[in-house]
């Protein structure tokens, strides 16, 4: 998105919340201190070998000249993991194809979901990615025809990852459901705050969102279409969609989840009035999800980043592309992306079979 259409449209945006969220009620209780409640101890082996993993690429030299904090401080832990030896190569047979949430397509190109971490895993690991195009206020299905249409331009005999933020889970999750044959190519998905379950904020908000698309006007990245008609992205993320669709569909790739958590203090400027409004729902949210909601419920959870639901996937901070009246808005960005994609990869793929 230019810099002028980020103003169109985070501006009133922001305005409009801030003026809903006036009178909520607070709701005042601690984080929990481990991970989520919703997993046996058993069950959460694979995050602790995540946080390990995590831990031992954010010491690696390319990014530990950066100036990240502890490994704790961006990926909760018991504890902060020992740094580990440097990990091995990541196999270079797999390709990321890569799909942002809802509205992503009217930032590029100059802001692209998990871009640095696709930038760095080529750089250094020669792990190649492709960024999916799909509508930006299109519905899951009318998405998951995209992905079907871009994957078939793509090598047959490719071996692809999806790594999918925000709604982006959803779109990637349905075309797998509509085209089990079509997809196969499709080995594994990694979630990243993803709207698997549905999003509370959609389901309160459903005046302001009917309002906002219908009066989005001829964006660059919105195809005039009768949204009425097509259906739209916000109706796919409403809770009781999302919830019917888990229920009535069974996995048709391994799938690892990585929620996304953050205090008020935590957010952007601009996320700031929507974390307020989620807070009746759970203080485990990162502006737009909660965590349970957030995570493929058959599949594997991977992580909690600590950090909001713009900061784990879109790279604002550090991006000579973007101008400072954004980053008054988006002022809590600086996360280091490229670790939390890297790990999740490596643990990935080598739980994938090598053929």
């Amino acid at each position: 998105m230019t810099n002028r259409y980020a103003r169109i449209w985070l501006t009133p945006i922001v305005a409009a919340v801030s003026a809903a969220c006036a009178s909520t009620p607070p709701v005042n209780y601690a984080l929990p201190p481990g991970l989520s409640a919703s997993f046996s101890p058993s069950a959460l082996q694979l995050s602790e070998r995540y946080a390990r993993t995590f831990c031992s690429v954010l010491a690696e030299p390319a990014l530990a000249s950066q100036g990240w904090e502890r490994c704790d401080s961006y990926v909760q832990m018991a504890a902060q993991q020992p740094d580990a030896a440097p990990p091995p190569a990541i196999p270079t047979q797999w390709t990321l194809l890569l799909i942002g949430g809802f509205g992503a397509e009217c930032f590029v190109p100059t802001i692209e979901a998990f871009s640095d971490a696709a930038e760095h895993l080529d750089r250094v690991h020669q792990v190649k990615s492709h960024r999916v195009p799909v509508t930006a206020f299109g519905s899951s299905e009318e998405n998951a025809a995209l992905i079907l249409k871009f994957i078939k331009t793509l090598p047959p005999t490719g071996k692809y990852i999806v790594v999918a933020h925000s709604k982006g889970a959803a779109d990637v999750m349905v075309a797998l459901a509509t085209y089990p044959t079509e997809l196969t190519q499709i080995k594994a998905i990694i979630t990243v705050a993803g709207a698997v379950g549905g999003s509370w904020i959609v389901d309160d908000f459903r005046e302001l969102n009917d309002k906002v698309v219908k009066t989005m006007g001829p964006l660059p990245c919105q195809p005039a279409v009768d949204r009425r008609a097509a259906g739209n992205g916000i109706d796919s993320m409403r809770r009781e969609i999302r919830q019917k669709f888990l229920a009535a569909n069974e996995p048709t790739a391994p799938a690892y989840s990585i929620s996304a958590v953050a205090t008020e203090a935590q957010m952007s400027s601009a996320l700031k009035p929507l974390w307020r409004r989620l807070r009746p729902y759970g203080l485990e949210q990162d502006s737009h999800i909660v965590e349970r909601e957030s995570i493929v419920p058959w599949g594997h959870f991977l992580a909690r980043a600590l950090g909001d639901h713009w900061a784990v996937a879109m790279p604002v901070h550090g991006n000579p592309k973007v101008k400072p009246d954004t980053l008054k808005l988006v002022d809590r960005n600086r996360y280091p992306r490229v670790a939390l994609i890297e790990a999740a990869v490596r643990i990935v793929t080598a739980r994938l079979p090598a053929d």
